[in-house]
């Protein structure tokens, strides 16, 4: 193991007390106004600038530099660049998302700038430089973001396309990116976790819209990064991946009538609690970073739920119903 992953990995360890605990969560919850839920906040360090913060309404502002704060930590501490494109792409692809139908609609930068991450592994404005053909500021690791978008914006002008398979171009290039991104990481873990990522995503497409005639499939490991499947194609790779239980327990739901978001958000959290049961064997490890990872962010989902909740004096219950499929992930 390189010194750099050891002296990670223990960055990692002295940012654990910035995580919920499940008392954290049950405090917040069972405070009688937002803001002492708020200055809970306080108490676990989530952000250095919560003390700071005017007013318990920029709880966003707060939840966002916590989050940021972490990222730049990471990268502080050397983190390997492969390790940082699979955190950080996802954030560049919805920045690239948004810039896109913004700068066709004519929008300027200052318009949507608010609506961007500062996650990503890119500057915020990149995507905009790039469409706006400030292309001699375009970093070469960006080549493949640039030609994704240049050709997404193409096909965008063009009234007959479909937005969705056009947004899929970008998609296909960013989970191209990672799956490079992770092989290159060597961790038989961090891959068997992606694929199920991708197998999930492909999943959530037939599951949102069961009565499409073709589907563009996210396959990463393909020059293309996707391919378009017929329904019965996109039945038969399904029921051969890792999504097949999932799958089936989405179509039951759907079929009873019931709303799949909730069962969305509890999908994605077992495939964060499989990465957690197998990095427990690689405690010093690259695993052990995107864990933390994006444990930060369901974190930061939580704590939304909880603050929106007391904001809008919904009760005690009803607050904890909101959150009750996270709790299981939550140390005590």
């Amino acid at each position: 193991m390189s010194s750099s992953l050891v002296f990670l990995t223990a960055r990692i360890s002295a940012l654990s007390d910035r995580l919920l605990t499940a008392s954290d969560t049950e405090r917040m919850v069972s405070a009688e106004t937002f803001s002492e839920a708020f200055r809970v906040l306080n108490d676990i360090s989530w952000s250095g600038v919560v003390a700071d913060a005017p007013n318990a309404d920029d709880f966003e502002r707060v939840i966002d530099i916590g989050l940021y704060e972490i990222r730049q930590s990471l990268c502080e501490s050397d983190i390997p660049k492969s390790l940082a494109q699979f955190l950080f792409l996802p954030f560049d692809l919805q920045n690239a998302k948004c810039t896109l139908l913004s700068f066709q609609k004519g929008k300027s930068y200052d318009d949507f700038r608010e609506s961007l991450s500062p996650l990503g592994f890119f500057e915020r404005k990149l995507s905009f430089r790039i469409l706006a053909g400030e292309e001699e500021n375009t970093p070469k690791e960006a080549v493949f973001l640039k030609k994704a978008l240049q050709e997404s914006y193409l096909l965008l002008r063009d009234d007959s396309q479909d937005r969705e398979e056009i947004l899929s171009l970008l998609d296909a290039a960013v989970f191209r990116q990672m799956f490079r991104a992770v092989c290159a990481t060597k961790s038989k873990i961090l891959s068997d976790f992606f694929q199920k990522q991708i197998d999930w995503e492909n999943a959530k497409k037939v599951l949102r819209n069961p009565s499409q005639e073709r589907y563009s499939f996210l396959l990463p490991q393909e020059e293309k990064g996707f391919r378009f499947f017929s329904r019965e194609e996109a039945l038969k790779h399904l029921y051969s991946s890792s999504a097949t239980s999932l799958f089936n327990e989405g179509v039951s739901l759907k079929e009873s009538g019931r709303d799949l978001s909730l069962f969305e958000a509890t999908a994605e959290l077992s495939l964060l609690q499989s990465l957690f049961w197998s990095s427990r064997l690689s405690p010093l490890s690259c695993d052990t970073v995107v864990l933390f990872f994006l444990t930060k962010l369901r974190n930061a989902e939580i704590i939304r739920t909880i603050l929106v909740g007391k904001r809008n004096k919904q009760s005690t219950t009803d607050v904890r119903k909101a959150i009750a499929h996270f709790l299981p992930f939550l140390p005590r």
